[in-house]
């Protein structure tokens, strides 16, 4: 699993993900938590995290936006969005 929430500023938090093979290498995941000017959340790449992990998003706010940036992400996206049902999902066609 994950560790927590780690802050890189006032609004941006990033968590490691388990690492995940690729083409024969083990890559490392990470997600990206970033808080709007509206006050919700929108999260780059969702990863499998651990319960308190998720738990330290929701108090942060809700979650509005889950965002795959390659198609290389998208299938993280189905986990991330039975979580947070009423989230968003962007990604590439």
């Amino acid at each position: 699993m994950t560790s927590s929430l780690r802050p890189l500023g006032e609004r941006l938090w990033i968590a490691d993900g388990p690492s995940v093979q690729f083409l024969g290498a083990r890559l490392p995941t990470r997600m990206i938590v970033v808080k709007l000017g509206d006050g919700s959340l929108w999260i780059n790449s969702p990863v499998e995290a651990s319960e308190a992990t998720f738990a330290e998003i929701a108090a942060l706010g809700w979650v509005r936006y889950l965002v795959a940036p390659t198609s290389l992400h998208v299938w993280r996206l189905v986990s991330a969005h039975c979580r947070f049902p009423d989230a968003e999902l962007w990604g590439p066609p």
